[in-house]
């Protein structure tokens, strides 16, 4: 798997993540709490996810 196809996936997890959230604020109150609790619970995921995806990228050698 090269370095680009992982930032590509990073950023997309991230992306992902920022969406999820904006549509939970935008549609706050058409959700149950349990179901608020499952988004943003999955939106926080694919942040972090993304984020150690980009951390991951950062420790790995620059020649692999």
């Amino acid at each position: 798997t090269t370095p680009g196809m992982i930032r590509q996936l990073a950023v997309a997890n991230i992306a992902g993540g920022v969406v999820a959230w904006a549509m939970l604020v935008l549609m706050w109150g058409r959700f149950e709490p349990e179901g608020r609790w499952l988004l943003s619970a999955g939106a926080d995921a694919f942040i972090l996810l993304g984020v150690l995806e980009l951390f991951a990228l950062q420790r790995t050698p620059s020649d692999a």
